[in-house]
């Protein structure tokens, strides 16, 4: 197999899993959100879910953004 393929596949499977867990994380506010409706729509232990949350799903964003430009650019 060429390396080129081989990374290619890498990090195809490697945004895969970034997707699955940016699902996850879209899952889980959804959940925290509902929770907080049902606790009087305030909770700082849920706000601090949710930040927390947010964060790791932006950081996965990016990270998914940076391999599918490697694809690109391994495409070329």
């Amino acid at each position: 197999m060429h390396p080129k393929e081989s990374e290619t596949q890498r990090l195809e499977a490697f945004c895969k899993q970034l997707v699955e867990a940016i699902d996850e994380f879209e899952h889980e506010l959804r959940r925290c959100k509902d929770a907080m409706e049902r606790a009087g729509g305030r909770s700082a232990e849920h706000e601090r879910r949710m930040r927390k949350l947010r964060e790791n799903r932006d950081m996965n964003i990016k990270e998914l953004e940076k391999a599918r430009q490697r694809i690109r650019e391994l495409g070329k």
